[in-house]
């Protein structure tokens, strides 16, 4: 068993590079939504703002991004891993920004546990 407590643990152990701005925009949001799990309904009304601010960008920026590293994470991350959190082939597209902000969220307000094998790479 694996537990991931902090929301880098966790888009590292899914293969998201830290490279793009995404990952660092799905960081804060995922920071938030752990001390406030209510506000994954609010996710363009209250989250989106929150990065904006916090950034100094624009809300199509904070989307693309957002959807270019779960794309990339989606493409070349730790494919067993992402079966198991989203429960799906991955020959599926990629859950959908909201999607996986939720998903993300519900997974470290349950303190991270789930049942898996990781592999050392992605451990670091």
């Amino acid at each position: 068993m694996f537990t991931y407590s902090e929301p880098v643990q966790l888009l590292h152990a899914i293969g998201m590079p830290p490279k793009y701005r995404g990952f660092a925009y799905l960081t804060y949001i995922l920071h938030i939504t752990k001390q406030h799990p209510e506000y994954i309904y609010q996710i363009t009304t209250k989250i989106y703002p929150m990065v904006i601010e916090k950034y100094q960008t624009g809300k199509y920026c904070v989307e693309k991004n957002i959807r270019f590293a779960i794309r990339k994470a989606w493409e070349n991350g730790n494919k067993p891993l992402l079966n198991k959190i989203f429960n799906t082939k991955r020959d599926n597209w990629p859950p959908t920004n909201s999607e996986f902000i939720s998903t993300m969220t519900l997974l470290l307000f349950s303190d991270g546990q789930m049942d898996v094998q990781m592999s050392m790479e992605f451990l670091d």
